[in-house]
C-alpha cells in the first residue's frame, strides 16, 4: 500500500482519499478517517480498529502493544515565504510544498 502525502487539513486528507478510493487515512493527530464509515476524522474509529484488533489478537491490550513496531512523530520548523500575494510553505527536511 502506498503512502499518500497531502496538505495540512482534514478536508486535504478526504478529498485525495475519495480521489484515489483509498480505504483508511489518518492525520498526524492520530485522527483515522475510515471511508466505508465517512469521509471524516473520528476518534471512534480508532477505538473501534484498535478493539477488534485487539479481539483478533487474543492477548491483552499490553502484549498487543508490545507486538507492534514502535513509530515516533517529530515536528520541524518550516520556512516560509510569499508567492503572488499567497503564504506557502516548503519543509526543510522533504522538500514538500504546503
Amino acid at each position: 500500500m502506498p503512502l499518500i502525502k497531502t496538505p495540512v487539513g482534514e478536508i486535504n486528507v478526504a478529498k485525495k482519499m475519495k480521489k484515489v478510493e483509498a480505504i483508511i487515512g489518518d492525520k498526524e493527530s492520530g485522527r483515522v478517517i475510515l471511508s466505508d464509515v465517512h469521509l471524516g476524522r473520528d476518534s471512534l474509529i480508532g477505538i473501534v480498529l484498535t478493539l477488534q484488533h485487539l479481539l483478533e489478537f487474543n492477548g491483552s491490550l499490553s502484549q498487543l502493544k508490545k507486538s507492534l513496531p514502535e513509530y515516533y512523530m517529530s515536528s520541524i520548523k518550516i520556512k516560509s515565504g510569499k508567492i503572488k500575494g499567497r503564504q506557502r510553505y516548503k519543509c526543510k527536511e522533504c522538500g514538500y510544498n504546503l
